[in-house]
């Protein structure tokens, strides 16, 4: 199951969601702009996935590594904090995209993992639905340039 983010007909995110006997494989792509936001705000330190949350599993020598997050504002439909955890559960956060702070998915072929976590087809169709509008929410917040005009203006005092 295909989902994708699109800027002005550009693919900037795209999951491939396919369920398994092992759980839920999950491929993510991005832009380069999507990885260097959190390589960025990272201060380029990485984090290895399984020692904050143990239901990704991944065949990458040295396993899957992830780049550390500071604090971004708390007035988002989504999580990105939540590593190594079930994303096919949807909490009251919001959808977890925090595979998106993965290191290596602007990379060709982007990151593979699998989520040890059982679906239906149905809950598969709704998140991947799901994502695809966090994904959206989340590109257009923080990725997307953004400009604010403000203008004072003070009334005459007579």
């Amino acid at each position: 199951m295909n989902t994708e983010t699109l800027n002005d007909g550009e693919s900037v995110i795209a999951l491939y969601l396919k369920r398994t006997e092992e759980g839920l494989q999950v491929n993510v792509q991005t832009a380069v702009a999507v990885e260097e936001f959190f390589k960025h705000w990272g201060g380029a330190q990485r984090r290895n996935v399984g020692t904050v949350g143990r239901l990704w599993k991944s065949n990458l020598q040295g396993g899957l590594l992830a780049w550390e997050l500071s604090r971004l504002d708390d007035h988002t439909s989504f999580t990105l904090v939540q590593l190594g955890t079930d994303i096919t559960r949807i909490g009251e956060a919001g959808p977890n995209l925090s595979f998106l702070r993965l290191v290596g998915v602007s990379e060709p072929g982007g990151v593979t993992f699998t989520v040890d976590s059982v679906i239906s087809r149905g809950g598969l169709e709704k998140l991947a639905h799901q994502l695809n509008l966090a994904c959206g929410r989340f590109y257009d917040e923080y990725i997307k340039p953004a400009e604010v005009d403000i203008t004072v203006s003070v009334k005459p005092r007579f």
